[in-house]
């Protein structure tokens, strides 16, 4: 972890006494250095995953962009990243595997935070992130604490390690120096209930914000949902923290942060244009916008407002009146699937409009 003005000296000064408690922490400092110099792939999260990982872990550019970006806020210390990124893009592996790993294996004294939407979830992670430190501890300089091994709560021998939970339960154990939330919201039902937006975002004041110590890193990371999910309520209630947005929509649009041309897909070798085009086609604009391109549309819509609806007994008079069809008849439709809708719309004198209920048919 960075260490605040004045502190981190790893030479004391000339002539001073050294402790023998102090002489040992300060030769840890030396040797940790003299490691990242002998193994410059510990700098950068996404140089020990391709190195640890025996070139299996693919550097995608947006990862990149990311590691490089992780790397500096926690050399300075203090800072909030947010972070939007489409469903199967790999962030969760990238975020909630390597960063940890690379995050413990240069500083086993400090402690990881993780949490997502359901506990046992969080707690794969810290198996696969405790795994990763057995497998690859020698070159990394670390072993863990043989009185603290489960999965969702775990210590290095350095007293460092990880804790997991789930998004609205309890973060047992001490503060955390990084972080995490990985997907806080379990589906688009959950993440469409106020209710439950309410529970997380209220979890998140007074749970997982009061783990934080000293310096301490945070990185909320998810696909957007609506204005209403968690990180559509860190920007707008908590502004003060200064956040770092990073916004990966699937097609680049304009003045793109990775310097995509318009249209150009995240992740071609997984997802390209055309595969992409399929999606939007099954999911319809509005959760597209939301899940893919990371725009999500507000609860209640854009232009018309729930607060600004009013129900009528009596019919107000109206100006005149439109009637709009959008039909379902289809050649060669022998099944009659297609429906066919009519709405009925009024002017009123104050510019207002009534809708009557919509009629919505199938022939039969």
């Amino acid at each position: 972890m960075p260490f605040k003005k004045g502190q981190g000296k790893v030479v004391p000064k000339p002539g001073s006494k050294i402790g023998r408690p102090q002489r040992e922490k300060t030769t840890a400092q030396i040797e940790q250095a003299s490691a990242l110099i002998q193994q410059p792939w510990r700098y950068l999260p996404h140089t020990l995953a391709m190195e640890l990982s025996g070139g299996k872990w693919l550097p995608y550019d947006y990862l990149v962009f990311l590691s490089h970006l992780i790397a500096t806020v926690v050399a300075q210390g203090g800072g909030r990243i947010i972070v939007e990124i489409p469903p199967r893009h790999g962030k969760s592996e990238f975020i909630s595997k390597w960063v940890p790993t690379w995050f413990l294996g240069n500083w086993p004294d400090k402690r990881v935070v993780l949490c997502t939407y359901e506990a046992n979830f969080a707690a794969s992670w810290g198996r696969i992130v405790r795994n990763n430190l057995v497998t690859h501890g020698e070159p990394l300089g670390v072993s863990l604490a043989n009185d603290s091994l489960a999965a969702a709560y775990w210590k290095t021998s350095q007293d460092g390690g990880m804790i997991t939970a789930g998004v609205g339960g309890p973060i047992t154990g001490k503060g955390g120096d990084l972080l995490l939330i990985d997907d806080p919201h379990k589906n688009w039902k959950e993440a469409m209930s106020i209710t439950t937006c309410k529970g997380i975002q209220d979890w998140y004041d007074s749970t997982f914000y009061t783990r934080c110590e000293p310096g301490a890193t945070m990185i909320i990371l998810h696909t957007r949902w609506t204005e209403n999910d968690l990180i559509g309520y860190c920007l707008t209630e908590h502004p003060e923290e200064n956040w770092i947005v990073v916004r990966f929509p699937a097609i680049a649009e304009e003045a793109d942060i990775l310097g995509r041309k318009v249209g150009q897909a995240l992740c071609p070798s997984r997802y390209d244009e055309t595969a992409l085009a399929k999606i939007k086609k099954v999911l319809g604009t509005q959760k597209w916008a939301g899940l893919y391109q990371q725009r999500p549309a507000a609860l209640e819509g854009d232009v018309w407002k729930r607060k600004d609806w009013k129900y009528y007994k009596i019919t107000p008079k109206c100006s005149f009146i439109i009637q709009s069809w959008d039909t379902g008849f289809k050649k060669n439709d022998n099944l009659r699937t297609s429906y066919s809708v009519c709405q009925t719309w009024g002017v009123f004198p104050n510019g207002y409009l009534f809708t009557s209920w919509p009629l919505v048919f199938r022939p039969s």
